[in-house]
């Protein structure tokens, strides 16, 4: 089964976050994805956009998981760790602080299976808490790797 770990690399991850608004959080999101999948990140980050304006990815509780798909092999993920929080219009009125943004290939199952992924790692492993109080991407990946 796999992991978020497997998606996420550790150049992918963003600690902290430097944004104060979606959009500025989308565009650091878009630019860590990018790289880590050879991809534009203007590309990048209109998919993202372009998602985000179907309605907004926030899962309440201080998550979300922007997702788009691309012209990749695999799915990429990176993270994003926000102390103060983002208002990003999650269901809940809560702001965001963890952020996990996947980009997938265009085809196939994989991006509903990395979807599920994240959905499950946070559930059973209570990876908020330990992701919030996260201070660099190193502990971010060490969180992720357990």
């Amino acid at each position: 089964m796999p992991r978020l770990s497997d998606f996420v690399s550790p150049e992918a991850i963003v600690v902290p976050l430097a944004g104060a608004t979606a959009t500025a959080v989308l565009r650091e999101l878009s630019t860590a994805l990018a790289h880590a999948a050879g991809q534009e990140p203007a590309d990048v980050e209109a998919r993202l956009r372009a998602r985000e304006d179907l309605g907004s990815t926030a899962l309440g509780d201080g998550i979300a998981l922007p997702h788009a798909r691309a012209a990749v092999e695999r799915t990429f993920g990176a993270v994003g760790i926000s102390p103060t929080g983002v208002e990003f219009a999650a269901s809940d009125g809560k702001p965001v602080h963890v952020f996990v943004a996947l980009l997938s290939p265009e085809r196939g199952d994989q991006h509903l299976r990395a979807l599920g992924t994240v959905g499950r790692e946070f559930a059973e492993n209570s990876l908020y808490p330990d992701l919030r109080a996260a201070k660099t991407p190193a502990e971010v990946h060490a969180i992720l790797q357990r």
